[in-house]
C-alpha cells in the first residue's frame, strides 16, 4: 500500500524531522566541521579562535594538544557535543561566507579602480556580460574599512596602475 506525502520518509526510513544524518543543521552550524580528540564543542572552522584559544590553554596546562579532526554535525550530535558560540553562528557563517567569496573574487578578479560617488577605491574586478552597450563586472573592493561585493557597469571602474 502507497504511503501518503505527509507520511515521506529519508533514506533512513525515519520522518524528515526525526533522522540526525538527514535534518539540516540549526543555523549558524555546517554540516561539516571539526572537534579536537578530547574537545566538547563542535567548530565551523579549524581556525576558530576558540578553538585555538583552548590549545594554548591545552599547552598552558602541560596536555597534550590534538589536531581538529573532520566530522558531520550529525555526528557531533551523537556524540553530544556543543555547537561553538564562537564560530557556530548565523553572523560568523555570513561573515566566513562573505570572506570566501571576497578571497575568489580577489583570485580570480583583476586589478582595477572602483568608483563610489566621486572617490577611487582599489579593488578587483571578474567581467560579466555585456548589457545596454555597457560592459558588467562583479566587483570587490574595501569601502570605509568593509568588504563590498557588488555588480557595477564599465563606467564606474577603471585599470588600476601597476606598481
Amino acid at each position: 500500500m502507497p504511503r501518503a506525502v505527509a507520511d515521506e520518509r529519508c533514506v533512513h526510513d525515519l520522518l524528515p524531522g526525526q533522522c540526525a544524518d538527514c535534518k539540516a543543521p540549526p543555523p549558524g552550524v555546517r554540516k561539516l566541521g571539526y572537534r579536537t580528540e578530547r574537545g566538547a564543542v563542535f567548530h565551523n572552522q579549524r581556525d576558530c579562535a576558540a578553538l585555538l584559544e583552548g590549545h594554548q590553554f591545552a599547552r598552558y596546562k602541560g596536555m597534550d594538544v590534538h589536531e581538529p579532526e573532520r566530522l558531520a554535525w550529525a555526528e557531533a550530535q551523537s556524540r553530544g557535543l556543543a555547537a561553538c558560540q564562537v564560530c557556530c553562528t548565523e553572523r560568523a557563517v555570513a561573515r566566513q561566507d562573505q570572506l570566501r567569496t571576497t578571497a575568489k573574487a580577489e583570485a580570480d578578479g583583476r586589478p582595477c579602480l572602483v568608483r563610489v560617488g566621486e572617490e577611487w577605491f582599489p579593488g578587483t574586478a571578474v567581467w560579466l556580460d555585456k548589457r545596454d552597450g555597457l560592459w558588467w563586472a562583479e566587483v570587490t573592493y574595501r569601502h570605509r574599512g568593509r568588504w563590498v561585493v557588488g555588480t557595477m557597469s564599465q563606467r564606474d571602474l577603471r585599470p588600476r596602475p601597476q606598481r
